[in-house]
């Protein structure tokens, strides 16, 4: 499904929407558009050396209002669960054994730093935790 937001392999799929297999709210929003989006690929020079992809949508957004705003999600999802797991692997750092009795308020500012200020801002290489650059609790 992915596929068809990228206009240069639309070259070489199908010329039906319904092959695509899309959710049903989607492809009414599309259906409309199929045509222009189609007409306009099929008329794309070769592939240049700095295509950016979120440029092009940018510069059809008026043409293709509806397939601008699903390719505007859709294209920025995250390709693999890499994200999700580092995020999990670092809320296990943020909420270990020795840390059960945090409230939600202080978990929330506790990520609020981890995620945001662990980045080489206020803290040396040899550091391994933020709590002992800012402490949580009084």
């Amino acid at each position: 499904m992915i596929k068809i937001f990228d206009p240069y392999q639309m070259l070489n799929l199908s010329n039906d929407l319904n092959d695509f297999n899309l959710p049903k709210q989607m492809y009414d929003l599309l259906i409309e558009e199929w045509p222009i989006y189609k007409n306009i690929c099929s008329q794309l020079k070769p592939i240049e050396y700095d295509f950016c992809l979120e440029k092009w949508w940018i510069s059809h957004r008026s043409r293709l209002p509806n397939f601008f705003e699903q390719a505007r999600w859709i294209l920025r999802a995250p390709c693999s669960s890499t994200d999700s797991e580092r995020a999990f692997s670092k809320y296990n750092l943020i909420l270990s054994d020795s840390r059960q009795n945090m409230s939600e308020e202080t978990i929330k500012m506790h990520n609020f730093f981890y995620f945001n200020f662990r980045q080489h801002l206020f803290i040396n290489e040899d550091e391994e935790e933020l709590d002992e650059i800012i402490p949580l609790s009084d």
